[in-house]
């Protein structure tokens, strides 16, 4: 197959896991944004993941002030849920979880919650944080890990074909093998301003 050169490479790794950023602001108040550039960096011992946001975001100076969030992993069946988080901005005061449904609840080693609709949490402590052209690059331990325990196995080893996760790609959203919709689709398929 013949080859065609890109001029302007665009999210070139792909699909990504689509998760749930949480972060908290100076009084405590939790904001939740959509996030897909979620990356493993060390798998244990200790474990410490990466998240790429843009510094425009509401919730990277929320982390770059508490040098905490969690990460969680969402389902198809809250997606449209999952797309109006992204489809709009804490800036504004607007309270997501409120609006969208979702539930905060109390992490175990950090002041920021976790989303009790999502089947896996990870509570993170940054440990650094790198410009990266319009982003900001955040690694973190994980400091605790959260997994519903009817997707786990005897081992507790997570049963993937339960997580029903969602993988992010070309601004779309899928299941392994499947397109669950486009990204915006929740709000009419275009991009708010």
């Amino acid at each position: 197959m013949q080859k065609t050169k890109l001029e302007v490479p665009f999210h070139p790794v792909y699909p990504s896991p689509l998760g749930l950023v949480v972060a908290v602001d100076e009084g405590g108040k939790p904001n939740v944004m959509t996030a897909s550039d979620i990356m493993n960096v060390n798998l244990r011992s200790p474990a410490i993941v990466a998240i790429s946001l843009s510094r425009q975001a509401y919730t990277h100076s929320l982390i770059t002030k508490a040098q905490e969030f969690t990460i969680n992993f969402p389902t198809s069946s809250i997606l449209e849920k999952v797309d109006l988080v992204g489809s709009s901005s804490g800036k504004s005061g607007v309270d997501k979880f409120e609006k969208y449904g979702l539930t905060a609840t109390s992490a175990s080693e950090i002041n920021t919650p976790i989303i009790k609709e999502c089947p896996m949490n990870l509570e993170c402590k940054v440990i650094s944080a790198t410009d990266a052209g319009r982003h900001t690059l955040f690694i973190a331990e994980v400091l605790a890990m959260h997994v519903d325990a009817d997707k786990l196995g005897e081992n507790e080893e997570m049963l993937i074909e339960k997580m029903d996760g969602i993988l992010f790609a070309e601004c779309q959203y899928f299941k392994i093998g499947e397109k669950l919709g486009d990204m915006y689709f929740a709000v009419g398929g275009k991009r708010p301003r």
